[in-house]
């Protein structure tokens, strides 16, 4: 009988312990707020940094700020893809993403996507998230190809809109200024490759 009670409060233990888990599981998680304006050390934990396996490379300074440079870890995208962070205060006030422009056309084009969409979906503000979002769907279903943390291809405009173009390199830069950011992105030439540039600031 005393065996029988044992058992019985241990059940009832594990089924208070499993409804526990499944109310926190219910509960959504809090809107994320943007690497834009966010402590780096926060930052360096998010889903962006760790997904792509971002890594520093090297610190500079820049007057009262640091300009911190990352690469991701593994030797085939190290030398396609450059993150530079603006560093005041300890806190990212500015933002660029660097690809090179064979990375973006060429066999690889499907990783490609997926870090510049999750730069332009992550990097700005929560108060700037919706008006990026037609340019991150275009640029998810870029070619038909399924990026790889989406779930489905979104539904894009039979026209592309101008910053869609200017990834694609049909344009040579574009420029959206929004709420609490601005976005920038433009193609140039760095030791004879054409790269193209994606840059959130602030808004001033």
């Amino acid at each position: 009988m005393k065996k029988m009670r044992a058992v019985s409060r241990l059940s009832m233990v594990l089924l208070a312990c499993v409804q526990a888990v499944a109310g926190r599981a219910a509960q959504p998680s809090p809107p994320f707020p943007g690497l834009l304006g966010m402590p780096m050390t926060e930052a360096l934990k998010t889903d962006f940094f760790t997904f792509f396996r971002l890594v520093e490379t090297s610190r500079q300074p820049a007057g009262a700020s640091t300009i911190v440079t990352f690469k991701p870890s593994g030797a085939d995208f190290r030398q396609l893809v450059t993150l530079q962070a603006t560093v005041t205060d300890q806190q990212l006030v500015g933002l660029r993403l660097e690809l090179a422009r064979k990375f973006i056309s060429g066999s690889q084009g499907v990783f490609a996507n997926d870090i510049a969409k999750s730069f332009l979906a992550d990097g700005p503000p929560r108060a700037d998230r919706t008006a990026l979002e037609l340019l991150v769907n275009e640029i998810q279903s870029n070619a038909g190809t399924l990026v790889l943390r989406g779930k489905e291809t979104p539904p894009v405009p039979a026209r592309e809109s101008d910053g869609y173009l200017a990834y694609l390199g049909r344009k040579q830069a574009y420029s959206q200024k929004l709420t609490a950011c601005s976005l920038h992105m433009e193609h140039v030439k760095q030791n004879d490759e054409e790269w193209l540039q994606i840059q959130l600031t602030p808004t001033l």
